[in-house]
């Protein structure tokens, strides 16, 4: 069960800005690991907010998601399991929804009774993007009512910051996959051009007779054209 954030209807970890100022200080951070820092600012500091979910969506397609209890996580993935649930009304209506009171909430059956299951009386599930990316934050209270209109303020400045910050890692991401792609394409190619230009030096020919000669050697000796050229370049074989 979820703990309760208490009968204030806060965190006692201090003002809900606390966690969004925390958040907008980090840098450096993987983007599973800025969007778990995300849920467990949000259970800490957010008013009425006894745990939370996160997850980040591209293009509609889900990247990852974070929890800040286990008891949360698994209502999460039983909603993307089933394709239904408050979190995907969310990512497909591009708003907020809410659920004041999971015992009489009728509009989502199977996530009511797991929440209840679980001890969640009540939820709310912001929904924030930057360009193609989204990410969407729920917050459970184990009280009915217990997330009011402070949780959805404090939460939706959490959830700005929170984005910011996970879309800034998916984009350092992004540059560095690209680049070691690059690098891996541009790798094996600059060495070919090497061993065909020593091909043309030794042959007196033009490049696409080299090409061809570099092919051949590597087909004879049943290597890759790649792995002939760094051969060719150490000076092992002949043509």
């Amino acid at each position: 069960m979820l703990r309760d954030a208490g009968s204030d209807g806060r965190s006692r970890a201090g003002p809900p800005a606390h966690g969004a100022a925390e958040l907008a200080s980090l840098s450096g951070l993987s983007p599973a690991r800025s969007l778990h820092r995300l849920t467990e600012l949000a259970a800490l500091t957010l008013p009425g907010c006894s745990g939370a979910t996160a997850a980040a969506w591209r293009d509609g397609e889900l990247l990852l998601t974070a929890a800040s209890h286990p008891q949360a996580a698994a209502l999460l993935d039983a909603q993307l399991e089933k394709g239904k649930g408050p979190v995907l009304d969310a990512v497909r209506a591009g708003r907020a929804t809410d659920c004041p009171d999971t015992l009489t909430a009728l509009q989502w059956p199977d996530y009511a009774a797991r929440a209840l299951r679980a001890g969640i009386r009540c939820s709310q599930t912001l929904i924030h993007t930057r360009g193609p990316l989204a990410v969407t934050l729920t917050m459970y209270g184990a009280r009915p009512g217990a997330l009011g209109p402070a949780a959805n303020r404090a939460g939706s400045l959490l959830l700005a910051v929170g984005t910011a910050l996970v879309a800034n890692a998916v984009h350092h991401d992004d540059a560095r996959n690209e680049a070691r792609s690059l690098q891996e394409a541009i790798g094996p190619q600059s060495v070919i051009n090497q061993a065909t230009g020593i091909l043309m030096h030794i042959l007196a020919c033009d490049e696409p007779e080299a090409r061809a000669q570099l092919q051949d050697m590597a087909a004879r000796r049943d290597i890759t054209m790649t792995e002939m050229a760094r051969q060719l370049i150490a000076g092992q074989p002949g043509p």
